[in-house]
């Protein structure tokens, strides 16, 4: 084995500190409390963001399966409601009044539970 001068093993050691004192920022930046609850909140809004675009592409994706369908149903859906409110004698008087009645009464649920949550 060689010998090594004083300079040459100084300069190891030099290495050596540099080496660990950079393994031990590192390892400070992964454990210290604040950086990591700084980690955690930036996953967290990550997260966030992601799940809004997947909830946004997901109501997107369900409007247009919903036009398609309106689209390709329109006919038989106004041929049905016709068939509930006229008859071969005309319209049905008590079913437009019951569903004008049916409308009115949500209406009025909506009016009183929108005065409830404002007061």
């Amino acid at each position: 084995m060689a010998t090594r001068t004083t300079a040459e093993i100084e300069a190891e050691l030099a290495v050596a500190r540099d080496r660990l004192s950079s393994n031990i920022a590192a390892l400070v930046g992964e454990v210290h409390p604040k950086l990591v609850v700084h980690r955690t909140i930036e996953d967290g809004k990550q997260d966030v963001k992601r799940g809004l675009v997947d909830t946004k592409q997901s109501a997107i994706d369900a409007l247009a399966a919903a036009k398609s369908w309106l689209s390709d149903n329109a006919e038989l859906l106004l041929a049905e409601a016709k068939a509930r409110f006229t008859d071969e004698n005309g319209v049905r008087w008590d079913r437009v009044a019951a569903a004008g009645a049916a409308i009115l009464a949500a209406g009025g649920l909506v009016a009183v539970v929108t005065h409830h949550r404002k007061h």
